[in-house]
C-alpha cells in the first residue's frame, strides 16, 4: 500500500510518499519515491497522550499511534515521527486498518520471541 499522502507544513510543497510494505515496514519517501527519508519502526512505542478532539480509533484498534481525523485524513505518531496524512482515493480508515494490522503482526512476533526466549 502506498501513496502521496503525507501532508507538508507548507501547502506549496509536494506531499511525501508513505509506503507500507509486506515485511511489514513503513517507509517515508520523497515525492518521487526515489529517496528514503525515514524507515518507521512499527514496533515503536506510541505516545501516551492522544488528542481528544479527533475521532480516535483506539477503541477498535487499541492503538493510540493511529488517529482518524475524518474520512480522508489521519495522523500517525510512531518512533518520534508525527505525520499528518490525507488520502482521497483509499480513505483514512483503509490506511489505519492496514498499518494497525502490520503493527499487531510485528508486536505479536516480538512477544512470541520474548516468550520463547524466557523458557
Amino acid at each position: 500500500m502506498s501513496g502521496r499522502v503525507i501532508q507538508r507544513r507548507f501547502p506549496c510543497l509536494k506531499p511525501k510518499v508513505l509506503v507500507l510494505t509486506d515485511l511489514p515496514r513503513l517507509l517515508v519517501m520523497d515525492y518521487n519515491g526515489r529517496r528514503l527519508l525515514h524507515d518507521v519502526n512499527l514496533a515503536a512505542e506510541s505516545p501516551s497522550s492522544v488528542s481528544s478532539d479527533s475521532t480516535c480509533v483506539r477503541e477498535c484498534l487499541n492503538d493510540p499511534a493511529l488517529q482518524v481525523e475524518n474520512r480522508t485524513e489521519f495522523r500517525l505518531c510512531l518512533g518520534g515521527l508525527r505525520l499528518r496524512c490525507r488520502d482521497h482515493d483509499l480513505g483514512s480508515e483503509a490506511w489505519v486498518e492496514q498499518i494497525a494490522a502490520a503493527r499487531r503482526h510485528v508486536l505479536g512476533q516480538q512477544n512470541g520471541a520474548a516468550a520463547a526466549g524466557s523458557v
